[in-house]
């Protein structure tokens, strides 16, 4: 397939002069160009896609509940119910972070980076 287009002899120049550097002629180097661009807005489109499965775990709400049960544990004034609650909402928790855990792996991975890494640019940002 074949495409025309017409650009400016400025960037005419550009791209000729990247290209030199790159030891490509310029067919090739804006080819690569634009092959390297779909690559990233692909990995681009993949990071978005784990950092949402990543970030997927309980409500806020059910966070806030979670701290004033702990309050109440360490307080030493938590109802049977109570606990039982605390547990379930501990479980949640637990599982979140285990479905989470293979989706991190991914994103570790795809950047090129340890687990330990990544745990840590994600604590940062």
């Amino acid at each position: 397939m074949s495409i025309l287009i017409q650009i400016p002899t400025e960037l005419e120049q550009a791209l000729i002069n990247r290209a030199k550097k790159a030891g490509m002629d310029v067919q090739h180097y804006v080819e690569h160009i634009i092959k390297e661009d779909t690559e990233l807005k692909a990995t681009s489109a993949t990071e978005e896609e784990l950092l949402k499965k990543i970030n997927l775990g309980i409500s806020q709400e059910k966070w806030e509940r979670y701290h004033t049960l702990q309050g109440k544990r360490d307080e030493e004034c938590l109802s049977s119910k109570e606990h039982a609650e605390l547990i379930a909402i501990s479980d949640e928790i637990e599982e979140a972070n285990a479905r989470r855990m293979p989706y991190l792996l991914q994103l570790a991975k795809l950047k090129n980076r340890s687990l330990e890494e990544l745990m840590r640019e994600l604590k940062t940002n």
